[in-house]
């Protein structure tokens, strides 16, 4: 059979073509017409190099390649996978081209964010820092083994020829350069659609006022040195520190507004997408819960209330110990620490094995917190009966409570319902 011939085209003879009018059609008749053809927000073309492992491992050690960008995930590829990454590239076997979004600093040094392949990076970086082996049948061979390194006599190293060779592995890199912010996390969403995300991590995608603000609690809070990642004991990975600060500020903010939310995927989700940017009031109060949540969690005077319990603080307990804290901001440190201890104990006791978000957790919660938020020294909490603040659908209802609201209103709502109530006077 015949293998039909068609003609090549460089790309220059393209343009010439449509420089010299074959292709020609009235412009300006096109952009008066909705129905014609156009390419609307295109990014600038990327550039496609080459770099070896070598050059890529010193860049990341350098910091001139940054694999954590706030909407990045963890690493989250088992060491079996990262030694299947290493075999990969010793066998020529193609990788996935690296995406990068190259950014310059003030100095006009140039920094690449891995928008995709930190995982294929990570592997080989660990490889080469002799922290995953490559294996070859019966043996693992390493490709530097650190003095201290235990079953040192054990362990093979690599002979500087074969060092050599996988340093000159080369792998495909795409380069954008000038894009905005929006346009980088567009990216990553997009190259990600064939990967299993957690709600978590594609939350963190998001690009709002409201995502970078939370994005500056969790470096401010949580990964700083001595922070909440260290003196509380619950699961951060795959997102879930974003989730967890993100399902607080959730609370909060419908606190301010007399709503007792409920955790619901797509309220959270349009609740993120909000342009608007958070109130400063609002912010600062925030800011004092988790400082609050900080000094409960490191003075031996008070962290009974976390230390105390063996289990985790569940992502839906740390949102609520969030609202708790928030509701009760006069308070002295020693009552709050009761506060949370009481709130921490009842939910255990009542849900145990069960603690959960969903609405039965959510609603009982509310209902704790509303008596504790009155009478702080109270022990004998009682879960509410079925009939439930929140809507089967998760969609909001205002609490049925007159004295739940407290006294912080967010201005530009507290404005709206003021000229909304007005309307309908007249």
């Amino acid at each position: 059979m015949m293998i039909p011939q068609f003609p090549q085209y460089s790309q220059d003879c393209l343009l010439s073509d449509l420089e010299d009018g074959l292709y020609e059609e009235d412009d300006e008749n096109d952009e008066n017409d909705p129905n014609a053809f156009r390419i609307r927000d295109a990014l600038p073309a990327p550039t496609h190099k080459n770099y070896t492992t070598q050059e890529l491992h010193h860049m990341i050690h350098q910091g001139d390649i940054d694999l954590n960008p706030e909407y990045q995930r963890d690493v989250v590829w088992p060491e079996s996978k990262q030694v299947n990454l290493v075999d990969s590239l010793w066998k020529n076997i193609h990788i996935p081209s690296i995406v990068f979004v190259v950014h310059k600093d003030e100095d006009g040094d140039e920094q690449r964010i891995c928008v995709d392949g930190k995982q294929r990076l990570t592997s080989m970086q660990r490889f080469l820092d002799g922290q995953v082996p490559h294996k070859d049948t019966k043996k693992t061979w390493w490709f530097t083994i650190p003095v201290h390194s235990a079953g040192k006599a054990n362990k093979f190293e690599l002979p500087e020829r074969a060092k050599a060779e996988f340093k000159a592995k080369v792998i495909q890199c795409v380069e954008y350069r000038n894009l905005e912010e929006g346009s980088e996390r567009e990216i990553f969403r997009r190259v990600q659609l064939g990967m299993t995300l957690t709600t978590a991590e594609k939350w963190r995608a998001i690009s709002s006022p409201w995502t970078s603000w939370i994005n500056e609690l969790q470096n401010k809070h949580i990964f700083v040195d001595g922070g909440l990642a260290e003196n509380l004991k619950w699961t951060l990975s795959r997102g879930t520190d974003f989730q967890n600060v993100l399902n607080l500020v959730f609370l909060c903010e419908g606190y301010t507004v007399g709503e007792r939310r409920i955790y619901s995927p797509a309220q959270i989700e349009k609740f993120l997408r909000r342009e608007d940017n958070p109130d400063p009031e609002f912010k600062e109060r925030i800011e004092e819960v988790l400082v609050d949540i900080w000094r409960l969690a490191d003075d031996k005077k008070y962290h009974k209330c976390f230390a105390s319990f063996n289990q985790l603080v569940a992502p839906v307990e740390f949102a609520f110990v969030g609202a708790l804290l928030f509701s009760m901001q006069e308070r002295s440190l020693s009552t709050k620490a009761n506060a949370v201890h009481t709130l921490r104990f009842t939910i255990h006791s009542q849900f145990s094995g069960q603690v959960r978000n969903n609405n039965k957790v959510g609603n009982a919660a509310w209902s704790f917190i509303n008596t504790l938020r009155r009478s702080p020294d109270a022990t004998n909490l009682v879960v509410p009966d079925s009939g439930t603040p929140t809507s089967r659908n998760g969609k909001k209802r205002k609490s049925d409570d007159t004295d739940f609201d407290s006294d912080y209103r967010h201005p530009g709502r507290a404005a709206k319902k003021v000229a909304k109530s007005k309307s309908k006077a007249k």
